[in-house]
């Protein structure tokens, strides 16, 4: 299968080498094109780099997102993968056609580029991360490059299959608050585990926002992007070194010999493209405005004393019009002498060999305005490197209204009781119950390999609850979607995953799954005898996002929900067997809980 990519280049531009930035469109692989991030790509030529549109397999039959096919995404986020690893290695090897510096080459995407592009930071199938050592990941996974293929990666609403690892390249990650899909929470983890490692790595999250950020915050994600791509990766190769000073030449006086000394002194050279602004912008249309803005003001005071003079106003402003016309044509003239707007190069890529078809197209004039951005309230790193001069920044100071800090983690914790035997069930049931249940954990546990990998959660529709922050606790997610889908006790679908926070990463241990339409007086007499059964009723929710534990039936956030009956299977020995349930306490080991 052959890939295409778009490359965009500066108009005008004579620089030796140039720095690139690599997009990658949005759609969960179900729908997208490589022409959706033109407006990133021409942002970035208009700043000086060399700026490239890849394309990657698409799988429509997924119709993510969300999507019930686990297996199926996680194969299109590793192909993904392969893909943006074959064009990385196609721009290496084409770098001096080019014109692109080897050194400074970063890669960014939304949705399911942004997943490409994190993971040629955080290269899926790293031991470290504790969701990739498990099944078809762990199969699938792929031998990361000696040396990373990019300098940064700049993730819009994107997600990692793997996990940072020594050397990982910087990160600058772009994320809605309410984006369920891929969410902020995730991407801090592995931010957290890459400063630890000892690379930069930062989130910014935009409250209120949801996954459409790329197009709805795109004027200050191109921003925030330039700037960390000048700070991390340009600073440190001598982009914005002085320019060299000219020659200078000393003359020595005639000594006794009657002679005199010429000395030419020449300061030593910048690295290739040592010139490039912060910004990228060309200074001409700024003098050509200055110009014109003068020019303007001078056939104002003329066509005033014309108009005095009772010549009429039709002479002034044909006045106006012609000082004008004389500034303005002659830069119009020039820029039509670069080639044509918004074209770009298709050059043809296939994740294993590589070839080039046709030669780069400038972008010579600015791309539409971006729609202007809402005010957004974002959580973000303070930046160190002034903002170019480009559109004035939003607003990005913390709102008042900014969500309150979590209640302290209930806890979930395991109380520490010796394990037991595994499937140590009930002396009193049947055979046939044995049986059943015995099939039952045997089933859950194939059918929660599919499931270890936490990236992949969000795109199958499942939402963190909040539970579970700190280390040793469980977390919750559930499925609102597949709690009204008609399955019972299916473990191919089950309605919430239980994952245990090991404080390094996040562990899939049982499955929870929610009868809907049931009461605890009702539930099948067919399996109402399996142990655990139980509801919450004194549990405050925020939307999906419990906030809190009611006293006395009243919640000080959000409101009182009673949940439906619901039942654990676990895949992993408990000191209470395989079916016990998690309440405020812990692990509910040692009392009854129906409410």
């Amino acid at each position: 299968m052959q890939l295409t990519l778009d490359v965009y280049e500066p108009a005008g531009d004579t620089a030796a080498k140039r720095p690139a930035v690599v997009w990658m469109h949005g759609g969960w692989f179900s729908e997208g094109d490589k022409a959706d991030m033109a407006g990133y790509a021409e942002a970035f030529a208009r700043r000086g780099y060399v700026a490239v549109s890849m394309e990657y397999r698409m799988r429509p039959e997924l119709e993510c997102c969300p999507t019930r096919d686990a297996v199926g995404i996680t194969e299109a986020l590793l192909d993904g993968h392969e893909d943006a690893m074959a064009g990385l290695e196609w721009l290496h090897e084409h770098a001096a056609e080019h014109r692109i510096d080897p050194e400074a080459i970063a890669a960014g995407g939304d949705g399911a580029g942004a997943a490409n592009s994190l993971g040629l930071a955080f290269p899926p199938g790293h031991a470290e991360h504790p969701g990739t050592g498990h099944g078809m990941v762990q199969q699938a996974a792929m031998e990361a490059a000696e040396e990373p293929l990019i300098a940064a990666a700049l993730p819009i609403s994107g997600v990692s299959l793997g996990a940072p690892g020594e050397g990982a390249p910087p990160v600058l990650a772009f994320h809605g608050s309410e984006d369920n899909t891929a969410p902020a929470h995730l991407t801090e983890s592995n931010c957290a585990a890459a400063e630890a490692a000892g690379s930069r790595c930062d989130v910014v999250s935009y409250a209120g926002a949801f996954g459409d950020i790329a197009v709805t915050r795109q004027r200050d994600i191109v921003r925030r992007s330039a700037d960390f791509l000048a700070e991390v990766v340009l600073e440190p190769l001598g982009y914005f070194q002085e320019p060299p000073e000219q020659p200078t030449t000393t003359t020595a006086p005639a000594g006794s010999g009657g002679t005199t000394t010429t000395t030419h002194t020449s300061p030593a050279a910048a690295k290739g493209g040592g010139g490039l602004p912060r910004t990228g912008s060309d200074a001409w249309p700024l003098v050509w405005l200055g110009l014109g803005l003068v020019g303007f003001g001078a056939a104002a005071i003329v066509a005033r004393r014309l108009v005095v003079r009772h010549r009429g106003t039709f002479g002034a402003a044909v006045v106006i019009m012609v000082v004008l016309g004389g500034l303005v044509v002659p830069h119009n003239t020039a820029a039509a002498e670069d080639p044509p707007t918004g074209g770009s190069t298709t050059t043809t890529t296939s994740p294993t060999t590589s070839t080039t078809e046709a030669t780069s197209t400038t972008v010579a004039a600015p791309a539409p305005e971006d729609p202007p951005p809402d005010d957004p309230d974002v959580t973000e790193p303070e930046p160190a490197v002034p903002a170019p001069a480009d559109p004035p920044p939003e607003d990005t100071a913390p709102d008042d209204d900014a969500e309150d800090p979590m209640p302290e983690d209930p806890g979930h914790e395991d109380p520490g009781h010796d394990d037991p035997p595994a499937h140590e069930f009930p002396e009193e049931w049947t055979p046939e119950q044995v049986a059943y249940a015995t099939q039952l954990i045997a089933d859950t546990e194939m059918s929660l390999e599919r499931y270890a990998n936490p990236a992949i959660l969000g795109l199958l529709g499942y939402t963190w609850i909040t539970d579970g922050r700190d280390p040793g606790g469980y977390q919750h997610w559930v499925n609102l979607g597949w709690i009204l889908d008609g399955h019972t006790l299916d473990p191919e679908f089950p309605e919430s995953l239980v994952l245990r926070n090991t404080g390094d990463g996040l562990m899939v241990e049982a499955a929870m799954f929610i009868l809907d339409r049931y009461g605890m007086e009702n539930i099948p007499d067919d399996i109402a005898w399996l142990p655990g059964w139980h509801v919450h009723d004194n549990i405050c929710w925020d939307g999906s996002r419990l906030v809190g534990i009611a006293v006395d039936g009243e919640c000080e956030r959000g409101f009182l929900l009673v949940t439906p009956p619901m039942v654990h299977v676990w895949i992993v020995d408990t000191p209470c067997g395989r079916f016990v349930g998690i309440d405020e306490h812990g692990l509910m080991c040692d009392h009854e809980h129906e409410g």
